[in-house]
């Protein structure tokens, strides 16, 4: 019999009349999956907080003797579920939530199954080689509905390109906890209210595309921390105020904020304040 791990996986492979299978975690649920002789029996089994179930419910679907010894014990062999240490067996939990959040005519989301083991089998869901999600890439997809601030626990999650979909409702203040994020790009939604201040905490952050939304309200004066900031773009809201010109955003030219009726243009230090007292909401 032959143990390997990979990440919070446990692959078992034995000889004789041979096993396989996996252990692993879905949310907060041991999970093991065996199968007995070439494929021809086997099952899975889940199990919430006792480790004696699990075993009793292997032995069951395994169709092979098996007891307890201190620990979960399969032909012998202990198999246990090792638990991620960064948190990331609660991201299937995330990303489920949005599915359960949005209209989806077109099925993109048909392959997201909380049944699986972790998220990383979904289309449109990249991880890193520790089954870290990275990416979400459902641009075009014709969604509907609110973005939900489960999304802002993704904290290695590089890319979140969720454009030309028919979002409604705030940005969730939540998205400033992305502190991985490259790219965040909600450009052509209907997305209201403001922009979320939390976003200056995005220190990595080189793409910002909230253009083709109906945000309203002032441009974060934080926004001016994002020192890596490569390309803005918030044109065609209804954004109000001035536009800082400290840090980064002084290299930004009219085209990333044109459109917005309100927007009385840049702010110029000691002549225009940043809050000049005009009412802005």
């Amino acid at each position: 019999m032959v143990v390997r791990v990979v990440d919070h996986w446990v692959v078992l492979m034995g000889g004789g009349p041979w096993l396989n299978g996996w252990c692993a975690v879905v949310r907060d649920w041991c999970v093991i999956k065996v199968v007995v002789g070439g494929g021809g029996s086997g099952g899975e089994c889940r199990n919430r907080g006792s480790e004696r179930g699990l075993v009793a419910c292997l032995s069951r679907r395994g169709g092979r003797r098996m007891w307890w010894s201190g620990g979960q014990v399969l032909a012998g062999l202990v198999v246990k579920c090792w638990w991620s240490g960064g948190g990331d067996e609660r991201l299937g939990d995330a990303l489920y939530a949005l599915r359960r959040a949005v209209r989806d005519p077109g099925n993109v989301l048909q392959s997201w199954d909380p049944t699986l083991v972790n998220p990383c089998t979904w289309f449109h869901v990249t991880c890193d080689h520790l089954n870290r999600v990275t990416r979400l890439d459902l641009g075009n997809a014709k969604l509907s509905g609110k973005l939900v601030p489960d999304l802002g626990k993704l904290h290695h999650l590089q890319y979140l390109e969720l454009y030309t979909n028919i979002f409604v409702g705030q940005i969730p203040e939540e998205f400033g906890g992305l502190n991985s994020l490259f790219s965040l790009d909600l450009f052509h939604n209907n997305l209201t209210g403001p922009i979320p201040s939390s976003l200056s905490n995005l220190s990595n952050l080189k793409f910002l595309r909230l253009n083709d939304n109906k945000l309203t309200g002032r441009i974060p004066r934080e926004l001016t921390k994002l020192q890596n900031l490569k390309i803005l773009n918030v044109s065609n809201n209804n954004l109000c105020g001035t536009i800082p010109t400290s840090g980064p955003l002084y290299k930004f030219t009219e085209e990333s904020f044109v459109n917005n009726p309100r927007l009385e243009g840049p702010e110029l230090i000691g002549f225009v304040r940043y809050d000049s007292g005009r009412e802005c909401n």
